[in-house]
């Protein structure tokens, strides 16, 4: 993954004009490169850190480095419990990464928001073992809102670029 981007919009809540130079960085919560050679990640929006866990290696990707991760070993990034990612609930947030997947065999957690059981998870998307689909997960505590993308949308040695996101207003995950 070589840019791994986590973004919060209000849906109702007007523009901040700080942020007036590139609608991008509106409600921006952090934007984190994926491109060390090795150790953590340190976004370059708010400067939160993400402690790497395991040794996350490093590989060629769309745009320089990116890192990679080997779930045999249990290779992870990890941040401090904070406000800006701890979403609660129904809250509007937009996520979206370069993914490239080099064995489907396994269940990989790409992100998720928290430790607790699936249905009340607070958001989580990973790759499901076996049929190749991403599932994309956001809950409020006491139940949870899934999308499956179906069989075949996780493809070996190609990289895809994903986007999730949640509209509390419509109260759709997508």
């Amino acid at each position: 993954m070589p840019n791994l981007l986590i973004a919060r919009r209000v849906l109702n809540k007007p523009a901040a004009s700080a942020a007036a130079s590139s609608p991008l960085l509106t409600d921006l919560v952090e934007h984190w490169r994926m491109n060390a050679a090795s150790g953590g990640e340190t976004g370059i929006h708010a400067s939160i850190a993400l402690t790497d866990n395991n040794t996350v290696g490093s590989a060629a990707g769309q745009i320089g480095n990116a890192r990679s991760f080997n779930s045999g070993t249990q290779e992870y990034f990890s941040a401090a419990d904070s406000a800006a990612l701890s979403l609660g609930a129904d809250v509007a947030f937009t996520w979206s990464a370069w993914l490239f997947n080099d064995d489907l065999a396994e269940a990989e957690a790409v992100f998720k928001g928290d430790s607790s059981a699936h249905a009340t998870k607070e958001y989580e998307f990973n790759r499901a073992a076996g049929n190749e689909s991403y599932l994309f997960r956001v809950g409020n505590g006491t139940s949870s809102q899934t999308v499956n993308t179906g069989n075949n949308t996780a493809v070996l040695s190609t990289w895809q670029f994903v986007v999730c996101w949640h509209d509390p207003v419509a109260d759709t995950v997508n």
